[in-house]
């Protein structure tokens, strides 16, 4: 069966400077909403990509050392997301020798091959382009503005899935 993965990060993807905004709005506190919610006007675009690519998501955004994998589900889900959430890239001791993002990334797919579940298609959605060579692999996004409808074709591409 073909495995396709989504490697998220969060803050500058699924939060951007119109998150904060919003989230003053609903909270009175912009930073109480930044650091415990995602915007649902990005998690769209997110559940768009995941449905059309039947994509899972790997969460390698800094939120999960804070965060169990169930809490990251749920806070996803909380803004709209009906996918599943496989994982989470390593942290910690597991990533000893890790210098950037795309080490973790890669650390990920090694893994996933090892244990016979290998992934065939994935895309990277990250505001940064630490990922070495998995670059091409990703679709950068702005951390002011997050992700945006015009994302959607370029991960659905990277997936290996035609818009």
């Amino acid at each position: 069966p073909m495995r396709r993965i989504v490697f998220l990060d969060f803050d500058g993807v699924l939060n951007s400077d119109g998150s904060r905004e919003r989230g003053a709005h609903l909270f009175g506190n912009p930073d109480t909403f930044f650091h415990t919610h995602v915007d649902p006007h990005h998690v769209q675009h997110l559940e768009i990509i995941c449905q059309k690519a039947q994509a899972e998501v790997v969460v390698s955004s800094t939120w999960r050392h804070g965060f169990p994998l169930g809490g990251l589900a749920a806070i996803l889900r909380t803004a709209g997301f009906t996918g599943n959430v496989v994982g989470k890239t390593v942290h910690g001791a597991a990533a000893q020798g890790c210098k950037i993002r795309g080490d973790e990334i890669q650390r990920y797919l090694d893994s996933a091959e090892r244990i016979g579940e290998p992934v065939n298609e994935f895309v990277i959605l990250d505001d940064s382009d630490d990922m070495g060579v998995l670059l091409p692999k990703l679709v950068q996004t702005q951390f002011g503005v997050g992700l945006l409808e015009k994302h959607v074709p370029l991960a659905l591409r990277q997936l290996g899935v035609e818009p």
